[in-house]
């Protein structure tokens, strides 16, 4: 999947027009999307870009594609992510992404929250990130995830 990482004024900015919008370009392009899922999308898309957390978010080194199986330990039990998609954005996203697939355990989200607490409304903006990584599976591996791509769509 091609990605952009050209700097942009905001976060959802970023999100928006170089991950969201790209994604969304394909699915058409591929006669995947249907008109039903295009309003949810544009809702979504503006959302985002109102979204006051998503106008002010200091970014961070991000891996990017912080899912359970692109970390493992090493022989001393130290662990260590592997693959990674690094780019700069909302710390909230790594988290988000690490719930799309099961993996890591209550441990892990209780151990970040007691180090850098999460921002109130941390579950929307976390949706948000959600479909993006879903919509990217769509796009890449077709209808078996159209479902999950429905399913979030219509929490927007």
């Amino acid at each position: 999947m091609p990605k952009h990482n050209d700097w942009q004024k905001s976060w959802a900015e970023f999100f928006v027009t170089q991950r969201l919008d790209p994604l969304m370009a394909q699915a058409k392009k591929q006669n995947s999307w249907l008109t039903q899922r295009g309003n949810h999308y544009e809702q979504l898309r503006e959302t985002i870009l109102q979204d006051d957390h998503a106008q002010t978010v200091q970014p961070s080194l991000l891996h990017g594609d912080l899912w359970s199986g692109n970390f493992m330990f090493d022989r001393l039990g130290t662990p260590i992510l592997i693959d990674p998609n690094s780019f700069y954005g909302d710390r909230e996203y790594d988290i988000a992404i690490s719930q799309v697939f099961s993996g890591f355990k209550p441990a892990f989200y209780e151990s970040y929250e007691a180090a850098y607490p999460l921002d109130s409304g941390f579950q929307t903006r976390a949706n948000w990130y959600k479909f993006y990584y879903i919509l990217m599976h769509f796009v890449r591996f077709g209808d078996i995830y159209a479902p999950r791509v429905d399913r979030l769509l219509a929490t927007f």
